[in-house]
């Protein structure tokens, strides 16, 4: 809970025009989650052996994106930190699209 609580305090958001608690950061929060069928021990089973249960559950709060026209009031300063948060969400799907193609065996190159 300590590690929810500093990654919370770091969390930016601030008003827009549509939305008053839009989210300015991009955050990730992975939970690797493993376990034990009952008899069964840490050392005597292999990763992914026999007893061995994992998961690994991501979760991502993605920064909010401004379309240009609800944007163009704003300042210059808030203009450019919305330029630079949608270039950045563009950058994430990159990074997921090539990992989901890994994932189904072919040679990809993750962008970052």
């Amino acid at each position: 809970l300590q590690l929810l609580r500093m990654g919370k305090s770091r969390r930016a958001t601030a008003a827009t025009d549509v939305n008053g608690g839009s989210s300015r950061s991009h955050a990730v929060l992975q939970l690797l989650v493993d376990g034990f069928d009952e008899g069964s021990t840490p050392a005597a089973e292999p990763v992914g052996g026999g007893g061995a249960r994992y998961g690994l559950l991501t979760l991502v709060d993605c920064a909010g994106s401004e379309r240009k026209e609800d944007s163009m009031y704003h300042t210059k300063e808030r203009q450019k930190e919305s330029t630079e948060i949608n270039a950045s969400l563009y950058a994430l799907k990159e990074c997921v699209r090539a990992r989901a193609i890994a994932l189904r065996g072919k040679r990809v190159k993750v962008p970052f």
